[in-house]
């Protein structure tokens, strides 16, 4: 599938038709609510703090080996409803095969789906979360209380959307159903044949892109549940690959962007069950006032024993 250049096809329509896309996009997903909690370590916390930033990490450097995949399978799964199109069912099985996405053509894939995330959750104190993050004695958890949380806005090089992650498998495939069933009435629209059947398909090729790097990074295993995960999404625009910086982590370099946000979105800040202890509070307190924030700080209710 090559890289159309919007400047040979019909920019009014496929604007038009992205609009309807992302209409319905955003009435099918749940939008974020406060208070979000951010689970990080002590080195997060200093880092956060001192910058004023939050790192937003490549998709395919997450840890669901899963992401962007569930879309592909239902996407896949969903083609049965239009059985009686076959023309449709190939084009958008030739535009959904993950592999081809991905190794085939893996330059389009990384510009149309150039997407970073920074993970929330509804959950201020859960065991699951703390164990992702206190693991040894240098990584105990803490979990960060942001109300409103606002970022730094840049459109020249990307945009940012908050939303809540999707986990129950038959609202996933209602979402499917009906972004498949909106590009079908955009690929039956007349309008968008009057180029000839190649620049609709050019037009239906965006489209695609859009459904799928709009939802693709919402719909997680039901696995991961209990994360109660809510994910800012920073669409990087091309052009701007320039932003993007590295950082190793277990031998492996991961791409991230550094957003920053206000500090006066902290409202508190809770440390692990394992870090029951005066000095790690006495250490927050310090460095607290040392950056100059005012955020509460809590010990977790979980009765846990580190021994």
């Amino acid at each position: 599938m090559d890289d159309f250049s919007y400047s040979i096809i019909n920019t009014d329509a496929l604007e038009s038709h992205k609009q309807r896309i992302s209409g319905i996009i955003n009435s099918l997903i749940t939008k974020k609510s406060s208070p979000l909690y951010h689970y990080t370590s002590a080195a997060g916390i200093i880092s956060i703090l001192k910058s004023s930033e939050l790192w937003f990490t490549k998709w395919n450097c997450l840890n669901d080996a899963s992401e962007y995949r569930i879309v592909h399978s239902l996407i896949e799964n969903c083609l049965s409803e239009f059985a009686d199109d076959n023309d449709f069912v190939d084009l958008i099985r030739d535009y959904n095969s993950f592999e081809l996405s991905t190794k085939n053509n893996g330059e389009r894939w990384n510009i149309e789906h150039n997407v970073f995330i920074a993970s929330f959750s509804y959950a201020k104190d859960r065991l699951n979360m703390w164990n992702y993050y206190t693991k040894s004695a240098e990584s105990d958890g803490y979990s960060i209380q942001f109300d409103n949380i606002a970022f730094q806005t840049n459109k020249e090089n990307y945009s940012i959307t908050v939303n809540s992650v999707i986990y129950d498998e038959n609202q996933q495939i209602e979402l499917v159903k009906s972004l498949l069933h909106e590009l079908y009435d955009s690929y039956k629209n007349e309008d968008l044949s009057q180029g000839g059947v190649d620049e609709r398909d050019m037009i239906i090729s965006h489209l695609y892109d859009l459904v799928v790097s709009n939802i693709g990074c919402l719909l997680k295993h039901t696995a991961f549940k209990g994360e109660d995960e809510v994910r800012a999404i920073l669409y990087l625009k091309k052009g701007s690959e320039n932003i993007i910086q590295y950082r190793a982590s277990n031998g492996t370099i991961i791409p991230y962007i550094a957003v920053n946000f206000d500090k006066n979105s902290i409202s508190e800040i809770m440390l692990s069950p394992s870090l029951a202890n005066k000095n790690a509070i006495m250490g927050l307190r310090d460095f607290k006032n040392n950056q100059k924030c005012d955020f509460r700080i809590s010990q977790s209710n979980i009765p846990f024993r580190n021994m």
